[in-house]
């Protein structure tokens, strides 16, 4: 796959270097939070 930029605050960079872990890429940490968001919509569709 290509690669693209994407512009985002420094807060927001800075927040995602919180979450995640010093191995980590930036693309590690929001395909993560993707995956978690995704898990957490399954989670709520199937308790309802």
């Amino acid at each position: 796959m290509g690669k693209t930029t994407i512009l985002i605050e420094k807060k927001t960079r800075d927040a995602l270097v919180e979450l995640g872990n010093k191995k980590q890429t930036y693309d590690q940490i929001i395909k993560n939070l993707i995956q978690q968001n995704k898990n957490s919509e399954n989670y709520h569709n199937l308790s309802t």
